[in-house]
């Protein structure tokens, strides 16, 4: 349901149960590949893949990312998308 969705992340272990859900016929094999596409294309973005001290955002410090004001804007956004 996550993928068919557009969920491309998970956190868990769900994802693990794919290849079942694509046999039985509840996740096509298109939108796996495409959820894979956007998921890795992101990554890429971020600069996962390249050496850190060529990643823009590896220098910004935990405390920066976990401060008050992100905590709040990020319960902020999730509240409007649930909401609508």
């Amino acid at each position: 349901m996550a993928v068919n969705n557009g969920c491309d992340l998970n956190c868990g272990n769900m994802y693990l149960n794919l290849l079942i859900a694509h046999k039985e016929g509840l996740v096509s094999e298109a939108a796996i590949d495409e959820s894979v596409t956007r998921l890795m294309i992101t990554r890429m973005k971020l600069g996962m893949f390249d050496e850190a001290e060529k990643v823009p955002y590896s220098s910004i410090p935990y405390e920066v990312v976990d401060c008050e004001k992100h905590r709040e804007f990020a319960l902020e956004v999730q509240k409007g998308h649930w909401c609508s």
